[in-house]
């Protein structure tokens, strides 16, 4: 007996059939099937025979099969026809395990609140009420009442005048301006109608009312600026008493923080014209560079304590000196006590110039004027016997300990510095510690000329007595020369 089954599901009344799990041996046939998927197997009338040939029928494909071959259910080949009834309907279905095709419908202002097996729905009116309460959750906040108002709180974004704060009581005070930004707690707290400013820090640009295009970065940055405009400070109390100065830029905690009403300057670096005022158009660049510099306008200095020492002085620039208080038109490059010890600038070397020789003193100071007009000099007298120590001076021929960059160190010709002080003291150039360091050979020729000049004189002095000598020497000759003629006759009695 053969046996054939789809492997489809099949839905019928009652429980489902299980699984057919069990097996019968070689010679028997499965003669029933049990619900919980064993079988009963019943030995075959006519076992051991030989199939030779087996059909298919109607929904079946695969057939004949004369040796071996399977056979399957043909595509569309289960239709109502197969079914007991021919229809497929609730009778057909487990109501148990299938929802049914869902086909009722509720009426508005309804809701469903449940589904039957069957598909009917059951209906419930919900109404059109009044809310009468709206929660938030944090961190948004709600006003209340029947008609609830959601936010954000501390952050307004006003898309009409552009303005946006965010940080408790930022720009709460603005009335009518725009395009200003303000980030943290009472930043551009009073502005009132200033536009166009960026603030971003607690209390920055917090006195602000009408100044435009101000940017304030940083704790109290700005914070005292009123009227000011295109000022920018970036770092903790940068530029924070300014009032109303204007196009300051100040970039460092500390930075310009008690200029007031000081138009035009620069600071980079913490405390950078920390203490300014009312001076302008002063740049620094470097941590406290002009930190104490209060009124003086127009200073340049570069470098960490640049102009430190500078108050009130202007014109000045400083690149790595602190510079001296109250100066004016002064540039100073390098310390006072310099750990440069040496000085290389382009443009000077094999450069042809007509002009002064440049001089340094004790100080470092450079100079190249040297007054010779009378309307310079007082006490105006001739040199006298001035120059008359130049003979105890001593030329020497030496060479210097240090040598020169190429590493020569060749024969050099002049005088020695502690000789030339035990004679003329003030040709000597001293060092800070007091101790001689160089001649002052430009006063030397000076020297050198009056000596010429004396020796002149006298050359021309002793020329005159030697043309009289002469001339009395001849004078002589002529005498003797008259005598001898006069005595020749008495000679020869």
């Amino acid at each position: 007996m053969l046996l054939l089954w789809s492997t489809a599901p099949v839905l019928a009344q009652g429980q489902p059939q299980r699984r057919v799990t069990g097996t019968c041996p070689p010679g028997s046939s499965i003669r029933v099937i049990n619900a919980d998927g064993s079988v009963e197997c019943e030995v075959d009338d006519n076992s051991g025979g030989t199939v030779t040939s087996v059909g298919t029928g109607s929904g079946l494909a695969g057939g004949p099969i004369t040796t071996t071959g399977t056979i399957s259910i043909a595509p569309g080949g289960v239709t109502s026809a197969h079914i007991a009834d021919g229809t497929v309907g609730a009778v057909d279905v487990n109501s148990g395990q299938v929802q049914l095709r869902v086909t009722g419908t509720c009426t508005p202002d309804s809701a469903i609140p449940a589904v039957s097996a069957d598909g009917a729905v059951t209906c419930q009116s919900v109404g059109r009420g009044t809310v009468t309460a709206v929660t938030a959750s944090a961190p948004l906040v709600s006003s209340g009442w029947t008609t609830p108002n959601n936010s954000l709180p501390n952050v307004t974004i006003d898309a009409t005048t552009l303005n946006t704060a965010i940080g408790a009581s930022a720009l709460r005070s603005n009335t009518g301006s725009s395009l200003n930004t303000a980030s943290g707690a009472f930043a551009l707290f009073r502005n009132t109608t200033g536009d166009g400013n960026t603030a971003s820090g607690t209390s920055a640009l917090l006195s602000n009312t009408t100044g435009v295009s101000n940017t304030a970065s940083g704790t109290s940055a700005l914070k005292s600026n009123t009227t000011g405009n295109f000022n920018t400070a970036s770092g903790i109390s940068a530029l924070r008493s300014n009032t109303t100065g204007d196009s300051n830029t100040a970039s460092g905690a500390g930075a310009l923080t008690r200029n007031t009403t000081g138009d035009s300057n620069t600071a980079s670096g913490a405390s950078a014209l920390e203490s300014n005022t009312t001076g302008d158009s002063n740049t620094a660049s470097g941590n406290g560079a002009l930190e104490n510099n209060t009124t003086g306008n127009r200073n340049i200095a570069v470098g960490r304590n640049a102009g430190q020492n500078q108050t009130t002085g202007s014109d000045n620039i400083y690149v790595g000196s602190p510079g001296v208080a109250a100066e004016s038109g002064v540039l100073r490059i390098g310390t006072i006590q310099p750990t440069q010890t040496r000085a290389f600038i382009a443009g000077i070397s094999g450069a042809a110039v007509a002009g002064d020789p440049v001089f340094i003193d004790s100080n470092g100071q450079l100079g190249s004027f040297l007054a010779s007009s009378r309307r310079f000099k007082e006490e105006i007298q001739d040199m006298g016997e001035a120059s008359r120590g130049l003979m105890r001076l001593r030329p020497v021929s030496f060479r210097y300990k240090k040598e020169y960059a190429d590493g020569s160190r060749p024969v050099e010709y002049g005088l020695i510095a502690e000789e030339v002080a035990e004679v003329y003291p003030e040709l000597v150039g001293y060092a800070a510690t007091g101790e001689a360091q160089s001649v002052q050979y430009h006063k030397v020729n000076v020297l050198l000329l009056h000596e010429v000049q004396q020796q002149h004189r006298k050359i021309e002095e002793q020329t005159e007595e030697l043309k009289a000598l002469k001339a009395e020497t001849a004078q002589l000759k002529a005498s003797l020369e008259t005598l001898g003629r006069m005595l020749g006759p008495v000679a020869q009695r």
